[in-house]
């Protein structure tokens, strides 16, 4: 085992690692079977997946207006922002803000009525329930009882670092104190991510690598030089949703050179009562 690892250490600082851990396919939601999206990403998280025409142009439209009526949000990372409030901020604060989160449910849910001709609350639980086999989608429900809301709207400005490599296990390992005390409520493991994209960016481009969790445990991930690393850059279009296993594939986003990177989205995990649980 430790003459394996060394030899991967010393092929990663040779710059002699190949693409062979990322498998990103392309589908279109309207012509294409799309009933093991998920559960072939659940069972493989090398696999991820952009879907075209999940919905249509003038939805999308819809949705990126919304930008100019949502409150402030919050600036985590730097050059950013994103509202309603992320579960990474309770791990940041080492709060869970059950009032905070009740009052974002409430308020998204107004926003979305006021401004939108369709019911994006149900689409997407009806897109997300098409791509694991008709399972039932249902928001995390937190040990005060509260849910969190359904998704998150992001932005990255123009001209900003993007964001650097990460994967969401690290931000459990990083925190790993806190989230341990939330017991059941506590964010899981392994956990997929999916958005949708309401406006592209010159630059902004999400990059995948080469390597897993469990993986970057064993070689120690916060010594790693990524330069060494393969990765790839995921094609994304105006409209389109990704989906991949944020939780153990470390990935990127670059920095942003022109016009504002917009999304929305989400995590979830596929639990042991067969159900699609969602959070942000």
């Amino acid at each position: 085992m430790i003459k394996s690892i060394i030899e991967y250490v010393k092929s990663l600082r040779e710059k002699e690692i190949k693409s062979s851990l990322i498998k990103v396919n392309k589908l279109d939601f309207r012509k294409d079977t799309v009933e093991d999206v998920i559960p072939t990403i659940v069972k493989n998280g090398s696999q991820s997946f952009v879907i075209a025409n999940t919905f249509n142009e003038d939805e999308i439209n819809q949705l990126l207006t919304l930008f100019k009526v949502l409150p402030s949000g919050e600036s985590i990372p730097a050059g950013s922002v994103n509202w309603p409030k992320s579960f990474i901020s309770c791990l940041l604060n080492a709060n869970l803000d059950t009032q905070n989160r009740i009052q974002n449910v409430n308020e998204l849910s107004c926003i979305l009525r006021d401004n939108l001709d369709f019911d994006f609350h149900s689409r997407i639980k009806e897109i997300l329930s098409l791509l694991c086999h008709n399972f039932p989608v249902k928001e995390k429900v937190f040990m005060d009882s509260s849910t969190s809301p359904f998704i998150n709207f992001r932005k990255i400005f123009k001209e900003s670092e993007g964001f650097k490599v990460h994967c969401e296990n690290m931000h459990l390992a990083t925190y790993a104190d806190f989230n341990n005390q939330l017991e059941e409520s506590k964010w899981s493991s392994n956990c997929i991510s999916f958005f949708l994209v309401l406006q592209e960016s010159v630059g902004g481009d999400l990059w995948l690598y080469d390597l897993d969790w469990d993986t970057s445990i064993k070689i120690g991930w916060d010594q790693l030089n990524w330069s060494n690393i393969q990765s790839e850059k995921v094609e994304l279009k105006k409209g389109d949703l990704f989906i991949f296993s944020a939780g153990k594939i470390w990935h990127k986003v670059s920095p942003v050179s022109e016009r504002d990177r917009m999304t929305a989205g989400a995590f979830f995990i596929v639990n042991e009562k067969n159900e699609i649980e969602t959070w942000i």
